[in-house]
């Protein structure tokens, strides 16, 4: 009897070593490039432009391993879940790195601009920082003013009683290695000339000849400025990137601000500004602000003269104490209001006015309103929102609220006397005047009615929402301070801090919402 068949072993299949072989020569690359042996940028560079060869490694191994395998007579390993999911990794990787090389500086800088980072952010990354210091200084004349062009560093300008002006560089550059960081350094020197009755001083951070950092080719050099400067000669300052930071001026001050941070405290002069990116504040001005452009916070206290906001922002804007005009334009709010001698706070959502002299107008939508003690004439036109108003001690004028499909609640004191008309299309009135005539019927609700002799006129509108009219109370003046004992004079106040902003350094914070205001 024949024996049985010996039954068909399959050969074992060989494991492949092209994934071993690949990840270890990464890591010997990248333990060198720690060791410090292989610049980064160098890494980088090497990447972005020769990925493709260890695809070509890889694919060799598999060959010659197939090769083995069929003359031992055995399976050839196959490629396996993980490497096929480390070659879609080494692929994707390796084109967004030649698209970053290819590309280059220009759309990152752009990209940095909108998102509050700079190339100097990327560059970084690949590139190694250093550090010197150095000054300049001239004398100064009366009359003088100084223009201060800046690319890229922190500005602050300090007042004193010398008649000249120095000048106090930190730098701060991004390179290779120090060899190229002196090259750099040497070659964007801060410079200092007299052009007539003005010093001009240019922070030098551009006039380096271009390097590569990784995949960048940038001149960036930071130059952190910090200039002491007679207190009664203007400013004419214009920064790119840094934030700035003017402290006891006797004299007007412009500045154009496209990336960062800017405060002003205890200038005696009108104060402009322009900025694009960053936090503004100011403590105590005694002229007129002019604030255009866009900014993220704004903090506005003590102005004597107007204050006039022109420009989109992002978050929270306050005012406190305006002597005069207050004008704010945006893409979504026009308001004026006489002075301010209270304050204001307002948001994407919301605004609150407390003590406002001399009449207030707004025009907005999808913004609630909450007005107390206004003096003067009111004019709203709102919508989608709820109008707050309270009469308080300031005489108030006459009243004219327009607000589509938002409730209206007017606080009136007993003692005020008024003329009311109301309407509200498809909502209620309720009034807690006897003397108003309230009708609510066929979804259009009506009110009119004289409280007192001459008063003024009241008129309220909405749709699709409802009016109320309420007896208000006046707040009673709060008492006065007690006088400090005799010999001690009077207590120093605190500096209040701005609200947001950060000491020079700090650097633009990112917007972090799209809702204008």
């Amino acid at each position: 009897m024949a024996s049985a068949p010996t039954p068909y072993v399959r050969p074992p299949r060989r494991r492949s070593f092209a994934g071993p072989i690949v990840l270890i020569t990464l890591g010997i690359v990248f333990l060198l490039g720690n060791m410090g042996l292989l610049s980064w940028h160098g890494i980088g560079l090497w990447f972005a432009h020769f990925w493709p060869l260890l695809l070509i490694l890889w694919g060799g191994i598999k060959l010659i391993e197939y090769y083995l395998a069929q003359r031992a007579g055995e399976r050839a390993a196959g490629i396996g879940a993980g490497g096929v999911v480390l070659i879609i990794l080494l692929i994707a990787s390796g084109l967004v790195a030649s698209i970053v090389a290819r590309v280059g500086r220009n759309v990152w800088e752009n990209v940095g601009g909108n998102v509050e980072m700079g190339d100097e952010d990327f560059a970084s990354i690949w590139g190694n920082t250093y550090q010197a210091s150095d000054s300049l200084e001239q004398p100064f004349i009366a009359g003088d003013s100084l223009r201060l062009n800046a690319s890229h560093g922190d500005i602050t300008i300090n007042a004193w009683d010398e008649k000249k002006i120095r000048v106090v560089i930190n730098k701060k550059v991004v390179a290779d290695n120090q060899s190229q960081a002196d090259r750099l350094m040497a070659a964007s020197k801060p410079t200092l000339v007299t052009q007539g009755n003005e010093v001009v001083l240019n922070s030098g951070s551009t006039s380096a000849p271009e390097v590569r950092i990784g995949f960048f080719n940038t001149t960036h050099v930071r130059n952190d400025l910090d200039i002491y400067l007679p207190r009664k000669a203007a400013i004419n300052l214009a920064s790119s990137h840094g934030d700035i930071k003017i402290s006891g001026r006797e004299g007007d001050v412009r500045v154009n601000g496209a990336h960062g941070d800017i405060f002003l405290e205890q200038i005696a002069g009108n104060a402009s500004v322009t900025m694009s990116h960053g936090d503004f504040a100011v403590h105590k001005l005694t002229g007129d602000l002019s604030l255009s452009g866009r900014a993220s916070d704004a903090e506005i206290q003590d102005v004597s003269g107007t204050v006039s906001l022109d420009g989109d922002f992002f978050n929270d804007v306050s005012l406190t104490n305006v002597g005069k005009l207050v004008r704010f334009n945006s893409s979504r709010t026009n308001l004026q209001i006489g002075s301010l001698p209270g304050e204001m706070k307002m948001d994407p959502g919301d605004l609150r006015v407390e003590n406002a002299a001399g009449g207030f107008n707004i025009r907005t939508r999808s913004k609630d309103l909450r007005l107390e003690n206004i003096g003067g004439d009111v004019d709203i036109e709102d919508k989608n929102a709820e109008v707050e108003l309270h009469a308080g001690r300031l005489p108030m004028g006459s009243v004219a609220i327009n607000n589509q499909r938002g409730p209206i609640q007017v606080y009136l004191p007993p003692q005020m006397p008024f003329e009311l008309e109301a309407s509200a299309r498809n909502g209620e009135i309720q009034s807690d005047f006897s003397e108003v005539h309230v009708q609510n019927q066929g979804g259009q609700a009506m009110a009119n009615g004289s409280v007192g002799a001459g008063g003024k006129r009241v008129q309220l509108t909405t749709e699709h929402a409802d009016i109320e009219i309420r007896r208000g109370l006046v707040a009673p003046e709060a008492p006065a301070a007690p006088a400090p004992p005799a010999g001690l004079g009077k207590p120093p106040k605190a500096p209040k801090p701005p609200k947001k902003l950060t000491a020079p350094g700090g650097g633009g914070k990112p917007i972090v919402s799209t809702n204008l205001i």
